[in-house]
């Protein structure tokens, strides 16, 4: 049960601290958002295209190779590629 408290009280902790942070920095992230406002529409089509993209490796199984083929590189990795369906 401590245990479990625990994972629970840091999980929230990871969850709300950003949030605190950015509530604290408005002022500072509205001057960096009003000069970042001009490269905002190829931001949004530079997202766009990676969705689509990605969508595309779902679809067409290239993310499960992906996966893997890093299940060599990265410890712990293999335990979880081998539970996927």
């Amino acid at each position: 049960m401590t245990k479990g408290a625990g994972l629970l009280a840091v999980y929230s902790a990871g969850l709300g601290i950003p949030f605190l942070i950015a509530a604290f920095m408005v002022e500072q992230f509205s001057a960096l958002f009003a000069r970042m406002k001009r490269h905002l529409a190829s931001v949004e089509r530079a997202m766009g295209v990676l969705m689509v993209i990605t969508g595309i490796g779902f679809l067409t199984g290239a993310v499960i190779q992906r996966q893997h083929l890093a299940a060599g590189d990265l410890p712990g990795a293999a335990r979880i590629s081998a539970e996927a369906p």
